[in-house]
């Protein structure tokens, strides 16, 4: 599992560098379809979730931040103290972005593994309840 959260990171971040390094940032369109592949929207759980305890997120999407231009994944807490409010999260942060493997004695993985892919609407609508 840890390999296969590597490769992801590992290919986002070249898919990444490549724009980047070939003036194609400004190509939104084109490197946010690349990202998005890799991260649709949908429920995800984070790795310290547990199952009295779960920490499930909703991912609306990717963004680019202002400045940097860097990848950032766009997203609802659905449980805690940051219920219902918007957020985001770097995409390739090595030490904790959303695509950054965890590799710990007790876990090597995804830090975040999709439950399942879901549109925006119906994001919303579970946003709601």
């Amino acid at each position: 599992m840890f390999d296969q959260a590597k490769r992801v990171f590992d290919e986002a971040r070249e898919r990444y560098a490549a724009a980047r390094s070939a003036g194609a940032l400004w190509d939104a369109p084109a490197t946010y379809r690349s990202l998005t592949a890799l991260v649709p929207s949908g429920i995800y759980e984070h790795f310290k979730s547990a199952e009295m305890a779960p920490k499930r997120y909703a991912v609306l999407g990717i963004s680019f931040d202002v400045e940097t231009m860097a990848p950032e994944i766009v997203y609802v807490p659905l449980y805690g103290a940051h219920h219902g409010v918007l957020m985001r999260r770097s995409l390739l942060d090595e030490a904790d972005g959303f695509l950054a493997p965890v590799e710990r004695p007790e876990y090597q993985g995804p830090r975040f593994r999709l439950v399942r892919e879901a549109a925006l609407g119906e994001l919303a609508v579970e946003l709601e309840g």
